[in-house]
């Protein structure tokens, strides 16, 4: 059985979120309402913001089915994209703790 992960991102924090789902449907419509929960709140704060501070660029704001994007005036933007989860490849060393930091 085939899963999927929705996860945000930022290009301005190191802060991640992934959300797993087990049918693809119901993960397309979390990203497609987290996505469009996060701009709604974003857009109530741009309301209170100084003329001074970034502020939403609105025609940067979309969603497809696996991924959105909220976007911001001075270059900082939010994404959600949805992945399948796949296994590793067959070629994963059995000493793979050579790898582990």
């Amino acid at each position: 059985m085939a899963k999927y992960v929705v996860v945000k991102t930022h290009n301005f924090d190191t802060e991640t979120e992934a959300v797993e789902f087990d049918d693809y449907r119901k993960a397309t419509a979390y990203l497609h309402w987290v996505w469009e929960d996060y701009l709604n709140d974003e857009m109530v704060e741009d309301s209170y913001k100084d003329e001074d501070e970034s502020r939403l660029d609105e025609e940067e704001c979309y969603h497809e089915d696996t991924y959105a994007k909220v976007q911001w005036d001075n270059g900082d933007w939010t994404e959600f994209t949805l992945i399948t989860v796949t296994p590793p490849r067959d070629d994963f060393p059995e000493d793979w703790e050579n790898y582990a930091m």
